[in-house]
């Protein structure tokens, strides 16, 4: 063999090593990204039924036991909630944002959220990331809001594994109205709420801490609201001289019967609400609606010599009963009010009442004679002895 030869078999010896060294790398390469993929897909989601999830590009999606491509890897990260649901998350601008798609890749849940977490595969939390703060959607786990708000907060009360347990619930927050409810089957019904409304200038709290057995669910958690806020809204009207509100309010044509003919209302004014108890009963068959508000109000009294009218105080409890009518709307069919005792009333709430007004009322009489004031201090004096701790405690029981 020539000197040339075997330059020429040494140099082909080389070539022929790097090609099987570039053949063995390129198999190495491959099969370590497919363990990689593989990995990937083992810590996303164990599917089941035949599912599993895979990778391409760095984004995942699904595949059934054919190879065949279920969900296309178009998702950034991708659980499975059924057989037939999925929380996913895609790019969005500059921003992950979550949603829920169907095995159809249907978007069944927009893509808003900052967030989908999945609770005890009993319900799911949404969150929605604002400016200044993040809201809170309750959804149950088909993706459906359990009560259509966006919440301030959503907090979970659980001793047992199960929201299905006793003493178990959720609870939302929206302003300072509280909402729990509980989970009964696949349902979720309304177990508790508390409102704070500001009427007649003073801020009340209403709330009923036993609306389980009523079977209220959750799309219903707002009629309190509307039952609150109407009834107040009838309350006020009946010291005006106009009715359109009422007119408005009343489930048939006969407004006027809402009136209370026997309370001298018109030309008054609310001066304090005591108490504001909402409730929801069934009535052969028929869901009612009622609202107590117990208050205070001026109405004209005696003239003086002077020509001057001094009010008169009276305590009254006002009961607003509502229905839904055909449209779904709470419509207002019968009231009635009574008067009540003022010791009835909440006793430091009209002590505060009682105060602030002797307080006004001397300040508005700069010109009032000695005698006057020393009158109107053993008037205070009598009238405070009507609150004493014993006969309070009497009027109780």
């Amino acid at each position: 063999m020539t000197k040339n030869m075997k330059i020429i078999f040494t140099v082909l010896i080389v070539i022929l090593i790097c090609f099987v060294y570039l053949i063995c790398r390129f198999y190495l390469d491959v099969n370590s990204a497919a363990k990689k993929d593989d990995s990937a897909l083992k810590s996303v989601n164990e599917m089941g039924e035949h599912l599993y999830s895979f990778a391409e590009r760095g984004l995942y999606g699904v595949k059934d036991s054919h190879d065949n491509v279920v969900i296309s890897p178009a998702y950034k990260t991708i659980t499975q909630l059924s057989h037939d649901r999925y929380i996913v998350s895609r790019q969005e601008m500059q921003n992950v944002l979550y949603g829920i798609i169907d095995i159809n890749e249907n978007v069944v849940v927009p893509f808003i959220y900052s967030r989908i977490t999945n609770q005890m595969n009993e319900y799911l939390v949404g969150c929605i990331a604002h400016d200044d703060n993040t809201k809170y959607v309750l959804m149950d786990t088909n993706g459906s809001a359990i009560a259509k708000e966006e919440w301030d907060g959503v907090s979970q009360y659980i001793e047992d594994e199960s929201l299905t347990e006793d003493s178990n619930y959720i609870e939302v927050k929206k302003n300072n109205d509280i909402y729990r409810f509980v989970l009964t089957g696949n349902i979720f019904e309304l177990q508790y709420m508390q409102l704070e409304r500001d009427i007649f200038g003073d801020t009340i709290i209403a709330e009923d801490d036993d609306i389980s057995h009523q079977g209220l669910v959750s799309g219903d958690y707002d009629v309190y609201t509307r039952l609150v806020d109407s009834s107040a809204e009838f309350v006020s009207s009946l010291f005006s001289d106009d009715y359109s509100s009422i007119k408005n309010m009343s489930f048939d044509e006969d407004y006027k019967a809402l009136i209370p003919e026997d309370m001298n209302f018109r030309g008054g004014n609310p001066v304090f609400v005591d108490s504001v108890v909402p409730r929801v009963s069934v009535e052969e068959g028929v869901t009612v609606y009622q609202c107590d508000i117990r208050f205070m109000y001026t109405s004209p009294g005696s003239i003086q010599w002077d020509g001057s009218v001094t009010p008169s105080e009276n305590a009254v409890k006002v009961s607003i009963f509502m229905k839904k009518n055909e449209n779904g709307f709470l419509k207002i069919f019968s009231s009635s009010a009574e008067e009540i005792d003022i010791q009835e009333l909440d006793r430091k709430k009209y002590e505060s009442y009682s105060k602030e007004n002797t307080q006004t009322s001397y300040s508005d009489t700069d010109e009032q004679s000695q005698d006057d004031e020393n009158e109107g201090d053993e008037d205070n004096e009598n009238y405070s002895q009507d609150w004493t701790d014993e006969q309070y405690t009497e009027n109780v029981e």
